[in-house]
């Protein structure tokens, strides 16, 4: 079977659902293709430069082909007017000869264009959700926003939704909030939603039990000068207001002031930086290529991400690593059984959830079970094979 993946933008060093999601197609002997831009997530961003310069490069790739992983990646010319485009799609599908195609987003222009492409071309259309409620304010915020917002909404993201579910075999979203976004606002059919996890590289995150990985745990946390003693937070991410890893800064400050034996080190760039790193216990470094994360989640003790959903939670998870979240995050799967969540943006209630992982029984405890969960519900292997099942009885119709 021959699968084509399309998406705006696609980066070697990021573990995103298009990266993972083709490798793990890929591994089980189908032909894979990504058809992509020339671009970089946030290339036209004010803050693409502070944040991902160093980390990313240039924001501009040169448009061609080569092979990743067991498949093989296209760029395309990114185009835009009021939202984005490929370039040179049509014909790239035309030569491909797709039995299926795969978006990850169904309310795009462009996802339209590829569902109406599909009688023509003989490809089966599937699309997919990952935007949840913390990231997309019409999901609260609908009934109090203007008229014009409204209609804008409707006019960009319901209309082609719609246009595309027409054409669409079946839809992924990612989490139950997803679907109802998929449902009221991307204009999928109730019908054609299935709601599918983002996945986690299993080969990649597991727990340190090998003798090389827990020596690499503990040379970790020796380069970074944590003791044994100390339970060692981390966070992933952009140092930005919408991520707020400032919220964990300020909590970590606080218990380590009244003597508790906890550290932060936080991986990533943004905003936020200059006010974490002048705070107690706290130590920021660069974010760390997808595949180093694993040595990151091995050294640590909890993961936290204060704010919005991150792929990094159920990666750290994967790797024994109890969590906290928000309260607000709508998607409880990732955190029932394994991690805490605690009152968004509140430091002291933060400071609690923290303070209660200085029981090492609890934290074996929360990241055993997380582990365990993510292993048979969560890895990029499983959900390939249900993907598949689903690509193989469309087409079978």
């Amino acid at each position: 079977m021959k699968i084509v993946l399309v998406t705006e933008w696609y980066v070697e060093k990021m573990g995103y659902a298009e990266n993972c999601l083709a490798k793990a197609l890929a591994s089980l002997n189908e032909e894979v293709h990504i058809v992509t831009s020339n671009v970089k997530p946030y290339y036209d961003s004010p803050f693409f430069s502070k944040v991902y310069g160093d980390f990313l490069g240039n924001p501009i790739e040169e448009v061609g082909t080569k092979e990743v992983d067991g498949y093989y990646v296209h760029r395309l010319p990114m185009m835009q007017f009021k939202q984005h485009f490929l370039k040179g799609l049509p014909g790239m599908l035309k030569r491909l000869k797709p039995d299926i195609v795969q978006t990850f987003d169904s309310r795009y222009l462009m996802t339209a264009l590829i569902g109406i492409l599909s009688p023509i071309l003989g490809y089966k259309m599937f699309t997919a959700n990952h935007t949840v409620a913390s990231v997309y304010p019409p999901y609260f915020n609908y009934d109090k926003m203007k008229l014009p917002e409204r209609i804008k909404i409707r006019l960009f993201h319901t209309l082609p939704g719609f246009v595309s579910s027409l054409f669409t075999s079946r839809s992924f979203p990612a989490t139950i909030d997803a679907a109802e976004i998929s449902r009221k606002f991307f204009g999928v059919s109730e019908n054609k939603l299935i709601v599918d996890p983002l996945g986690v590289d299993t080969d990649l995150f597991h727990p340190p039990l090998a003798i090389g990985e827990v020596e690499m745990r503990n040379e970790t946390r020796k380069s970074l000068q944590i003791n044994e003693n100390e339970v060692l937070c981390v966070y992933t991410g952009r140092f930005t207001e919408d991520k707020n890893p400032l919220c964990l800064a300020q909590a970590i400050d606080a218990i380590v002031s009244r003597g508790e034996p906890f550290r932060g080190v936080f991986f990533g760039e943004g905003q936020q930086k200059e006010s974490i790193s002048k705070l107690r216990g706290c130590t920021v470094k660069p974010f760390v290529p997808f595949k180093k994360l694993a040595e990151v989640f091995w050294a640590s003790d909890v993961g936290i991400w204060p704010r919005q959903e991150s792929i990094s939670m159920i990666d750290a998870a994967a790797c024994g690593l109890p969590i906290i979240i928000s309260d607000r995050v709508l998607a409880k799967e990732r955190v029932e059984g394994n991690g805490l969540t605690y009152i968004e943006n509140n430091s002291e209630n933060l400071a609690e959830m923290l303070l209660k992982m200085k029981d090492v029984e609890l934290r074996k405890k929360l990241g055993k079970f997380g582990s365990e969960k993510i292993q048979n519900k969560f890895s990029w292997k499983a959900i390939a094979l249900r993907r598949l099942a689903e690509y193989k009885k469309h087409i079978a119709l």
